[in-house]
């Protein structure tokens, strides 16, 4: 078991106490009580994470309902134990109202005596097997003898599950506990080794002597095996006795033992390693399990399910029968979920990148958790991840980071495949060359093998449960199946792949795309266009790598994986490097500018240089129309940040749009341009009227690429300009033209194009009514966002999808939203460092109006302070019309507050700066505000000329969210004023409209309770 560290303390989790060394190495025993142990043990277990209050309450106080004054009193008590002070803190830090962080360091010592290493991640993905054993001990409790099998592949945390098992029973007195260990080569020559090591320590333990008497009188020939317990006129006496004894009575006598032994405590033994055991030792589990027994023992046995097999030894086979006729239980630990990984890691690593470092280990390590933590600690060797003062954090961005195979991490990775014979590791090191996932087809002529032989040896692999995998049969062009295999971690592949020389690895390479080649005509190449290039690359072939390069990227955009496209551009323009200069310095502008577009369509913090580079470029060569290209680019990276640096490059971008000799070009660069500095500045009918000029040409010109690049990129415009149907048609119909096209067109940044198809569609269903598609689209688009690696993206849809929570009555939902989007504080409206300054003030207009609705209204005015504060000092792009919600936001807040005059006060500024754009809704909705605002000053007259006013706007345009409240505001005022009958049908309108819109969610949606709820309430207020 490990031992927890943290000089001078020692946690001993058997005995449950801490222990503290001195100088001189003498040891003091600290008791402390059972739920204080427990509390230490699960912070110490959680070093430099901060634990709130409830999640101590529920790991430690299972099932009980305990105040937190409870655990302030075990706190006290585990710092009076340590010598500890909350005001100097060295080990237990308290952070007021969340929770207690164990601040020093901690180490954790395999009792094999390895080198102690600092504790990483946590426990996870393993609560199911967890609870299969607490319910095999329960059934032990109650008289039912178990016998539980902890099986799985090397690495995959058997150890460690029995290990934190144990931990749970370590202080329970009505427990026995006794572990023994097989070793490798030695624990299969000497019978019964680990069932001897589990005794001797049992007669070393507490009660010790009852165990030796009981040896003595139930088991005597084990008792002569166990040096040093007996004396010799004892030990000569038993001799007698047992002179002629069998095996079978070895057996017999055990199992009366346990018998013994269990009569009073409940027995739990542990025999690890299994696979390395005598038969003699398996024999004792089948006599154990079949026999007729109410003692109340459990017996946990593990072994390695890949030994096991390949060996053909009886405890897999003893495992399997026992399953087959219902006898005991069988655990096979899967590898850990990506999800869990991604908990491990968060656990782990703070600050930026951790999610990334997640995929990239659950990638390399496949789950495994002795590969994973094995991958974290090579970078932590190598310095790109370092401890601090809250845990680990990365030192370089998470695009930098590749894994090396240390020289630890090769020794198990060589002794796993030294245990392979010479057709298997030739088989597999082909295999390598083909990739992660391979076939017989594919990988067979590199190793000299005919494709039967090659699938033969895999298959006695995937038997023997050794380094792969089966997986889906692949069909080929000819029709032609066969079964593909994976390798169970990429680790596996690399080791195997980097065991070969340079001269071997360009014949494989060149073997395996001819045979890629034999097998899909040349017209059916592009979807494995990705493979293609990796061999033509390993064999030199650098003008077809370049053009699978080019392929590839085709199948990338439609799948919309931006990490991938990134990579590949950089690939391509490292290809370029070994192609003559003629040809090579087109490429790499072509691949400069595609890794840019991406890059700034996801906020990566390259993108910027990446555009400098290609500016420099474009002016050194005078390309112009790269160059107007570059500079709309870096636009894109600056509008969210600086407004001067943004509008002096969309200047030059117009600048140099004098100079483009193709009026198509010139055309886009001033679509961009314009519209950029309309989002910049604010509404300008100037501008508005140049884009759509713009637009025009591209529209009538002969590609019809252009036409939709043209629409798309204009769809943003229409979505301000309340144009919403225009906007959805041009992200529904024309954003798929270019999705669909099999050409790469330089500027027609398709990662761009998706992140505003996945804005606009959303946001104009919604202002149209289509409040339920709107939502679903959202609910589509963030998590494929957040698995593509494009978290700015999912982070800004997530901002849009709480506002309009906001609007349909989910205040929970969208506070929810918020703190999800800026990783910050539910109980503070701080600074949030995973947004940039626009999505900061979406963030802050989004929190403001759900605290608003939640009756925060203290929080929601200095959400509100703060975003104004901000636009006021650094404005930033379209910070113009986020100010329009926020205004309304603010009318409601103070509606809702009763304040009418501050009411009044907002609602006409936001009348104000509606009228000085092409923005309908929020005008009709300013014209309800002051409407309401006249209400409650007692003003129906004044208030029904505002709702005239605003049904006069929804009468030109479709402002579907203001007209139901419009029409509610309208029937409020008539019955203040006794007209019935006006007041009846201003009601029936406001509810036809706002069933319509109600009817947009299925009949199931929760939202749609929740605005039903908020429609009642206009309705009740009306009548």
């Amino acid at each position: 078991m490990r031992v927890k560290d943290f000089p001078p303390f020692r946690l001993d989790s058997v005995n449950q106490c801490l222990v503290r060394s001195d100088s001189a190495g003498n040891e003091q025993r600290i008791e402390l009580k059972p739920k204080t142990f427990d509390v230490l043990r699960y912070l110490v277990d959680n070093p430099g994470r901060l634990i709130t209050h409830d999640e101590l309450l529920e790991e430690v106080w299972r099932d009980a309902e305990v105040q937190q004054e409870v655990l302030k009193g075990h706190v006290l008590a585990i710092r009076k134990a340590l010598g500890d002070t909350a005001e100097e803190p060295q080990y237990v830090l308290t952070l007021r109202k969340r929770g207690y962080k164990f601040i020093a360091p901690v180490r954790f010592e395999e009792a094999s005596g390895k080198h102690p290493r600092a504790r990483l991640g946590k426990f996870v993905d393993r609560a199911r097997p967890l609870s299969e054993l607490r319910e095999a001990l329960r059934l032990a409790r109650s008289h039912v003898p178990q016998l539980v099998f902890v099986t799985g592949e090397p690495g995959i945390g058997k150890t460690e599950l029995v290990e934190r098992f144990l931990e749970e029973i370590g202080g329970d007195e009505d427990a026995s506990v006794t572990v023994g260990r097989c070793i490798e080569g030695y624990g299969g020559i000497e019978s019964h080794y680990p069932v001897l090591e589990a005794l001797g320590s049992l007669t070393r333990q507490r009660n010790g002597e009852t165990v030796v008497q009981a040896l003595k009188e139930m088991a005597p020939t084990w008792a002569l095996q166990l040096p040093g317990l007996l004396s010799g006129q004892t030990r000569a006496v038993l001799q007698q006795q047992i002179a002629a004894s069998s095996r079978d009575r070895m057996v017999r006598e055990l199992c009366q033992l346990i018998d013994k032994l269990a009569e009073r405590r409940t027995l739990v033994l542990v025999l690890e390693d299994l696979h390395w055991s005598d038969h003699s030792t398996v024999d004792l589990l089948s006599a154990f399990a079949r026999r007729s027994s109410r003692a109340r023992a459990l017996i946990i046995a593990t072994y390695r399910l890949e030994d096991a097999a390949a060996d053909n030894h009886p405890v897999h086979r003893l495992s399997r029968e026992l399953l087959v006729h219902k006898i005991g239980t069988r655990l096979i630990l899967p590898p850990l979920r990506p999800e869990a990984v991604g908990e491990f890691v968060a656990n782990t690593v703070t600050g930026a990148g951790a999610q990334q470092l997640a995929r990239l280990i659950t990638e390399q390590a496949g789950g495994n958790p002795l590969l994973m933590i094995a991958t974290l600690e090579t970078f932590i060797e190598r310095g790109l991840i370092a401890a601090g003062a809250d845990g680990f954090r990365l030192c370089v961005p998470p695009a930098e980071l590749d894994v090396e195979i240390s020289s630890d991490l090769s020794q198990v990775l060589e002794c796993r495949i030294s245990q392979l014979d010479d057709r298997e590791q030739r088989a597999l090191t082909a295999a390598s060359v083909v990739g992660v996932a391979f076939d017989a087809a594919t990988a067979a002529s590199a190793c000299g093998m005919t494709a039967v032989e090659f699938e033969d040896v895999c298959e006695t692999l995937v038997r023997n449960d050794k380094c792969i995998s089966r997986a889906e049969l692949r069909t080929f062009p000819d029709g032609t199946v066969v079964r593909k295999y994976t390798f169970k971690h990429v680790l596996y592949r690399r080791a195997l792949y980097q065991r070969q020389g340079p001269i071997r690895l360009a014949r494989s390479h060149r073997m395996v795309y001819e045979a890629l080649e034999r097998l899909y005509p040349a017209g059916e190449r592009q979807t494995i266009a990705l493979q293609l290039l990796e061999h033509l690359a390993g064999c030199g072939e650098w003008h077809k790598a370049v053009e699978c390069v080019r392929e590839g990227l085709i199948t990338i955009r439609t799948r919309f994986g931006y990490r991938d496209g990134i990579a590949l551009f950089k690939l391509g323009g490292e290809l370029a490097r070994h192609l003559p200069p003629a040809e090579r310095a087109a490429i790499e502008l072509e691949m400069l500018e595609g890794k840019a577009g991406i890059s700034a369509a996801i906020h990566d913090s390259q993108a910027f240089a990446s555009y400098e580079e290609l500016a420099a470029l474009a002016r050194a060569r005078g390309l112009v129309d790269v160059l107007a290209r570059a500079l709309i680019g870096m636009t894109y990276t600056t509008g969210w940040r600086d407004n001067a640096q943004c509008r002096a490059l969309l200047q030059e971008a117009l600048q140099t749009s004098e100079a483009q000799s193709n009026p198509m070009m010139r055309a886009r660069t001033q679509l961009s341009a314009y519209m950029g500095l309309l989002f910049l500045d604010g509404w300008d009918d100037d501008y508005a009227a140049r884009c759509t000029s713009a637009l025009q040409v591209l529209k009538c010109g002969p590609d019809r690429l252009d036409a939709a690049w043209a629409l798309v990129e204009h769809s943003q415009l229409d979505a301000v300009a309340s144009r919403y149907r225009a906007a959805y048609r041009a992200v529904r119909d024309d954003f798929r033209t270019l999705i669909d096209t099999e050409v790469i067109r330089p500027g027609m940044n398709a990662a761009r194009m998706y992140y505003t198809a996945c804005l606009v569609a959303p946001w104009a269903l919604f202002f149209l009514g289509e409040l339920g598609p709107a939502f679903k689209e959202l609910d589509a688009s963030i998590p494929v966002m957040r698995s593509n690696g494009n978290d700015y993206s999912a982070r800004t849809l997530q901002l849009v999808r709480g506002w309009f929570r906001t609007y349909v009555g989910d205040f929970d939902g969208a506070h929810d939203d918020c703190l999800a989007a800026a990783a910050s504080d539910a109980s503070e409206v701080a600074s949030a460092p995973a947004l940039d300054a626009h999505e900061y003030r979406i963030y802050l207009v989004v929190r403001g109006a759900a605290e608003a609705g939640l009756r925060n209204f203290a929080r929601a005015r200095e959400s509100f302070a703060e975003r104004d504060r901000l636009a006021g000092e650094a404005p930033v792009s379209l910070d113009w019309y986020w100010r329009l919600i926020a205004e309304y936001e603010t009318v409601n807040l103070w509606l809702a507050a009763g304040e009418a005059a501050r009411a009044g006060k907002h609602a006409t500024l936001l009348l104000k700066l509606t009228l000085q754009t092409s923005e309908r809704t929020f005008q009709a909705l300013a014209w309800n505000a002051l409407a309401e605002v006249e209400m409650m000053h007692g003003k129906p007259h004044a208030a029904l000329e505002s709702t005239e006013r605003a049904l006069a706007v929804s009468n030109e345009h479709e402002t579907h969210l203001a007209t139901w409240r419009v029409h509610a505001t309208a029937a409020r005022a008539h019955r203040m004023l006794g007209r019935v009958v006006e007041a009846a049908s201003s009601r029936e309108l406001s509810a036809r409209a706002s069933g319509r819109l109600l009817s947009t969610f299925p009949e199931s949606h929760p939202l749609r309770d929740l605005f039903a709820k908020r429609i009642a309430r206009e309705e009740r207020s009306s009548e």
